[in-house]
């Protein structure tokens, strides 16, 4: 019975954490001032992009 595979996503995963990180950093090294524009969006204490990213994260394994 032969094993089934990772699909491409999964396989390369680590490879995608390492090339949103790379590009992350390149982003605040070309716009410096993103850091204030991110962390102007929030209501009361939550950041927002946080608060959407860990929606859009946790939503399939909740679904």
């Amino acid at each position: 019975m032969p094993g089934k595979r990772l699909s491409f996503l999964n396989e390369f995963l680590t490879a995608w954490i390492f090339i949103a990180m790379a590009i992350g950093v390149g982003i605040g090294y070309l716009y410096p001032g993103i850091a204030d524009v991110l962390d102007s969006m929030r209501i009361d204490t939550v950041s927002l992009p946080i608060a959407i990213g860990l929606l859009v994260m946790m939503y399939p394994p909740l679904a």
